[in-house]
């Protein structure tokens, strides 16, 4: 669990009803196959290349293809992904938006990639993150079925030159606009499930529903006299058009 993440929110996009569930208490978590087994979207939600172990890249590699011993093609390079076994396997996943706030940065900054606002009109800021790290790992030690959770930022790779181990929180860099943060549970009792759900306890008090038009993408930060962070896409505009000195 990465627990050096005090200057920083996680971030749910989706539809009204789903996150107001979770804002009651209700940790919704989507099995690994359904992301991997969809194939690609306009918006970036299914990754065929999901829970891998390994991605090995052989630049050199060289086979003819023959028929009747004449050379009818050659193949170069060989990339080969190797998923995931029962060895560390996590059965589900819930996914947010980490935005990291940078406090040497005064000024405008950059809170999520505006290609979010694809995935829903509404979004869950979570605004203590440690509180909620805590309230899950409290629900799955409620749960024995449960035998493993793991939460940490993705750490994304170079999709073309990377060559080594993976794991459930590496994704290839094509999918970093996303900032993720993920949650993944083991649950193999119910592995073949499509999803389940956690009962973390309301968290009302550790977030808030908006509007995804009303939080914008954007924040400003300043530190003179105290470090003040303006969430919301109005006070944003508002320091956008005040005069700098």
């Amino acid at each position: 669990m990465d627990n050096n993440i005090q200057h920083g929110f996680l971030l749910k996009f989706g539809q009204k009803e789903h996150l107001e569930t979770l804002l009651n208490g209700q940790l919704y978590l989507k099995s690994i196959r359904y992301f991997k087994e969809n194939g690609k979207d306009d918006i970036g939600r299914y990754d065929k290349n999901e829970n891998l172990t390994d991605v090995w890249r052989y630049p050199n590699f060289t086979c003819r293809l023959l028929f009747e011993n004449k050379e009818i093609a050659t193949f170069r390079a060989m990339n080969i992904y190797i998923p995931e076994h029962d060895k560390d396997l996590f059965t589900h996943i819930s996914s947010f938006v980490f935005s990291q706030i940078d406090l040497n940065n005064i000024g405008l900054n950059k809170l999520v990639d505006s290609k979010m606002k694809e995935f829903g009109d509404y979004v869950l800021l979570i605004h203590n993150v440690s509180k909620f790290q805590e309230l899950v790992i409290k629900a799955s030690e409620n749960h024995s079925e449960i035998s493993k959770t793991t939460m940490n930022k993705v750490n994304y790779i170079d999709k073309e030159s990377f060559h080594g181990k993976v794991n459930i929180f590496n994704k290839f860099d094509d999918f970093e606009w996303q900032q993720e943060y993920r949650i993944a549970v083991r649950n193999l009792d119910r592995f073949q499930e499509d999803h389940l759900f956690l009962d973390i306890g309301n968290i009302s008090d550790i977030a808030k529903l908006l509007k995804v038009e009303d939080l914008g993408f954007e924040y400003y930060l300043t530190t003179n006299p105290s470090v003040n962070i303006y969430l919301g896409a109005k006070s944003v505009n508002e320091y956008k058009k005040t005069p700098r000195h």
